[in-house]
């Protein structure tokens, strides 16, 4: 029997992943929809597995530091991270923080169980897809090296532009006419997609590629 701890701000999502493992020798031992009960709810439950959401709402927690402060307490947490979204460099960065599996929230449910399954028992696990993305990522130039125009949109770059130029986002919103919440999320997919961090890493990117200068 494999106790999985589950973590998801979207309830029904939750408890269909609970109906899909449930005849597979699995057991959901709880769900937790808010990011900050993460930490004491693991230490107190000690899953065999923990299956994680990156993307909480509005939060600035993201599963990526939930997984990050877990291997601080537990060294040996297998985390499978979850995403609606199949971005290449959040897979990469998915797997580098050091999750057992990054899944598609649209995975088939059989994958599902050999993905939880394949985790129990301390095994990494890739999805065909995954596998292809991660080594065709380890080739490539890093994003540094390569020309925005092939790593981000013609709206993200002038998004970069703006905000590494000393923009606000409401005032980069305003400009762009979208509301302020696209801004955010239009940089979180730069941030992901440059496989950067920190606005001070963003901006050497963009002094990098002449996207601004030292004179602006």
């Amino acid at each position: 029997m494999v106790n999985l701890l589950i973590a998801d701000d979207h309830p029904f999502y939750m408890q269909g992943l609970t109906l899909s493992v449930s005849d597979a020798d699995i057991n959901v031992l709880e769900h937790i929809s808010d990011v900050h009960s993460i930490i004491e709810a693991y230490k107190r439950l000690k899953p065999d597995v923990f299956l994680c959401d990156i993307k909480f709402g509005q939060e600035q927690t993201s599963g990526l530091d939930v997984l990050e402060k877990l291997l601080t307490i537990d060294p040996k947490a297998k985390v499978i991270l979850l995403s609606q979204y199949d971005q290449d460099m959040m897979i990469k960065q998915s797997y580098a923080a050091g999750a057992k599996a990054f899944l598609s929230k649209s995975i088939a449910r059989e994958d599902l169980i050999n993905a939880i399954q394949t985790v129990a028992k301390g095994e990494l696990y890739f999805t065909p897809e995954n596998a292809l993305i991660l080594a065709r990522l380890t080739y490539d130039k890093a994003p540094d090296e390569r020309p925005l125009e092939e790593i981000l949109n013609e709206k993200e770059i002038e998004v970069m532009r703006l905000l590494t130029n000393g923009s606000r986002e409401k005032d980069a919103a305003a400009e762009l006419d979208v509301t302020v919440r696209t801004i955010a999320k239009l940089k979180a997919s730069i941030k992901e997609k440059l496989n950067v961090d920190s606005d001070s890493s963003l901006i050497k990117l963009a002094l990098k590629h002449g996207l601004i200068s030292m004179d602006d």
